[in-house]
């Protein structure tokens, strides 16, 4: 059977020198601007591997995105583009002509209805690239494993600079971070690789 793991892009994919056993899954799904800045001095804990790439809609659209993917020599292994969709209601990109972004690679939209799932489960407005990332994989084939999404500190947007995570006001990145996990704990067949590390 098939495993499939998504890499957070916040910092705390460097707890642990996963990289090896990240690259040992069939399916490595990579967030956003994660993927670039998988320089390789983090090649140790965050792996090499890609199959996927699951973009929110400024990354989707952003030209230098798009130059790496289909220009850079490393990112061959990129068979699919996951176009993460935010919205709770309706597709988000139904005029958007994305095949033509993204020459040679399967480019599919996030059902809405997953925004949706965790939207009820998490009781937020919205939720992280990522966690969307991990619930359509985990709708599509019923397993799926995560790492670096456990709240540590401190909570930075991508694992290479100090942008902090930014979330709804009031709401404590912490918090909201918390509750994310809890609902994906709540799930079956949702794994965490720093179980299995610590």
């Amino acid at each position: 059977m098939s495993r499939t793991i998504v890499i957070s892009s916040g910092c705390g994919v460097l707890k642990y020198e996963a990289g090896n056993i990240i690259d040992s899954f069939d399916e490595v799904v990579r967030c956003n601007e994660g993927f670039h800045k998988n320089c390789e001095k983090y090649h140790l804990f965050t792996g090499t591997k890609t199959t996927k790439l699951a973009l929110n809609p400024r990354c989707l659209l952003d030209k230098q995105v798009q130059h790496a993917i289909t220009q850079t020599h490393g990112y061959e292994g990129v068979r699919e583009i996951i176009a993460v969709n935010f919205n709770i209601d309706r597709p988000m990109y139904p005029e958007l002509d994305k095949m033509s972004l993204y020459p040679g690679k399967t480019l599919i939209e996030t059902d809405w209805k997953t925004s949706r799932q965790i939207h009820l489960g998490t009781g937020f407005p919205r939720s992280c690239c990522g966690v969307i990332a991990a619930m359509h994989e985990y709708v599509t084939t019923g397993e799926v494993w995560l790492y670096g999404f456990l709240p540590v500190d401190p909570l930075t947007h991508f694992y290479d600079d100090h942008e902090f995570c930014l979330t709804a006001p009031g709401i404590s990145n912490r918090k909201w971070i918390e509750v994310e996990n809890t609902f994906l704990r709540s799930l079956p067949n949702v794994h965490f690789l720093e179980d299995e590390l610590q």
